[in-house]
């Protein structure tokens, strides 16, 4: 009989636990995060040199980033796909109308060239753009920083300044910064 107690005991206690992990079966796990901030990964970007980019734009003119030391320069990364950013060639494009002698600007897209023929020269004449980009924007210039995002290079070819997505909210925020460092 004293043994049948503890038993009775025991027998309560595992039915009550297995009945508890059988409403909650899975195990919670929690994982480092993989990519660090964004605030760090801008800085490991600002100060540095810019990694050298050859590639033809959508009208196949050579784009040499190095061609441009002793310009400032504007790298835009993005994509047009569904509609999603097309309005940022347009306010570029006015931004620039007064800048061209002291800034050049280069979109990297995602799209690929023939998703971009509806592009004319006019509508982005101040403007390179570099079709079929993802990968390079990715691997080299901080996808985890989002899309769009801007790097700004001094004229050494440094990066002076990096805008993630969230100033790409605030666009007339973004162009008085630029105008800042434009006149730096």
């Amino acid at each position: 009989m004293k043994l049948l107690y503890p038993l009775f005991l025991l027998f309560i206690h595992l039915s009550l636990t297995a009945q508890n992990e059988s409403n909650n079966p899975h195990f919670l796990i929690e994982e480092e995060k993989f990519s660090p901030p964004v605030e760090a990964m801008i800085r490991q970007f600002e100060g540095g040199p810019v990694t050298p980019i050859i590639a033809d734009d959508i009208f196949g003119n050579k784009v040499e980033i190095n061609e441009y030391q002793g310009i400032k320069t504007c790298m835009v990364f993005c994509n047009f796909k569904d509609g999603k950013n097309i309005e940022l060639l347009d306010q570029f494009n006015q931004w620039t109308s007064s800048q061209t002698k002291r800034i050049k600007i280069i979109f990297f897209v995602d799209d690929m060239k023939n998703e971009l023929e509806h592009l004319t020269k006019e509508q982005v004449k101040n403007i390179h753009i570099i079709p079929n980009s993802k990968m390079l924007s990715e691997a080299v210039y901080g996808v985890e920083i989002g899309v769009p995002r801007l790097f700004f290079l001094d004229e050494m070819g440094n990066v002076q300044k990096v805008f993630p997505t969230s100033f790409f909210t605030q666009i007339q925020k973004l162009f008085l910064a630029l105008d800042q460092l434009v006149l730096q």
